[in-house]
């Protein structure tokens, strides 16, 4: 893990938060990165601008490694993840660059402690790109990192595997050991989803940690009445924040985004993985397909509206589901959910 400054080729360029690539001449737009020269190609050619809320993100292969563009791999070398907002010479840095400072500032904290079910940062810094919009075409400097490719994610992995119960838990248990590992570092992810679980190096880890937040945090990122978290997955609290935060109403309901809001994040994802779907509004029993009472009554608690009454810790339920897969394992049947 090293903290490098690079520049892109001209023949890149970040247009309005997108990558453009002129693909005419590949090896013009190799990339030096610690002294390895590297090619940058579009991870999703269905997304070529592969455009995220906060960063676009390119795959890189290894020039050294290949002598004919014939050979490059579908699989890369290395993934890069660079900040869509500039960091400006005379004015003051935008939120969100200031927020994707901190998910490195996170991820490196991680990686120092070689904590496992995290990703592996190889290189952080700034990056100098061409920047073209409607005033300007010139290079300026943007947060950037690497990590490595991802060989799934999370959505598409149950589209084609149909998992039996046990391994539907094994996957939940070690979805909450990643979440687990990011608490031991004191901070809160804040955007638990689905898109956001990979699968990188036979390990499954929650990535992307541009909304999180440390809990001794002094300087305050978030702005009163802001969204906060991914639509569809958002804990009953983000989403008063957004509604009441800023209002006159304000002390009527829970505005604040913590560790227990992870807890309810992390309950619709591991009940999409039962199942696949997401609890909403009202929850009852005859809504789990699973007979499994056990089961349902510990997501049923992490997915309670009130903060008090959810599970109080991430160990809790790693517990609960370890010893209800051991009494399934014991039991000896296989359940499939279709």
């Amino acid at each position: 893990m090293k903290n490098v400054d690079i520049t892109f080729p001209k023949s890149i360029c970040l247009d309005k938060g997108k990558f453009q690539i002129d693909l005419e001449t590949p090896k013009e737009n190799a990339i030096t990165i610690d002294g390895v020269f590297y090619l940058p190609y579009f991870l999703d050619n269905l997304n070529p601008g592969n455009s995220g809320a906060n960063g676009c993100v390119l795959k890189l292969i290894d020039l050294e490694k290949y002598n004919d563009i014939r050979d490059y791999p579908l699989i890369p070398d290395l993934v890069i993840k660079v900040c869509k907002h500039s960091i400006p010479k005379w004015k003051e840095e935008s939120q969100r660059s200031k927020r994707f400072e901190i998910e490195i500032e996170a991820l490196v904290d991680c990686n120092e402690h070689n904590l496992p079910n995290l990703m592996t940062v190889h290189h952080y810094g700034q990056a100098s790109i061409r920047w073209s919009d409607i005033e300007r075409n010139r290079n300026a400097n943007f947060r950037f990192y690497t990590m490595d490719y991802a060989d799934s994610q999370l959505s598409k992995y149950l589209e084609v595997n149909n998992l039996s119960l046990l391994e539907r838990l094994e996957l939940c248990i070690e979805i909450c050991e990643s979440l687990k590992q990011i608490w031991s570092r004191n901070y809160y992810h804040r955007d638990i989803k689905p898109d956001n679980i990979l699968f990188i190096e036979d390990k499954w880890m929650i990535s992307d940690l541009g909304l999180a937040e440390h809990r001794d945090q002094t300087i305050e990122i978030d702005d009163d009445g802001e969204w906060i978290g991914p639509r569809g997955w958002m804990s009953p609290e983000a989403m008063n924040k957004f509604l009441a935060e800023s209002k006159p109403w304000n002390s009527l309901h829970n505005c604040k985004i913590n560790h227990q809001s992870d807890i309810y994040q992390i309950g619709k994802v591991l009940w999409y993985i039962l199942q696949g779907n997401s609890p909403e509004g009202g929850i009852r029993r005859s809504d789990f397909l699973w007979k499994n009472e056990n089961i349902y009554q510990i997501i049923r608690t992490m997915l309670n509206n009130s903060k008090e009454r959810r599970v109080k810790s991430i160990e809790e339920v790693i517990s609960a589901l370890k010893k209800e897969q051991k009494q399934l394992f014991k039991v000896g049947v296989i359940d499939m959910l279709y």
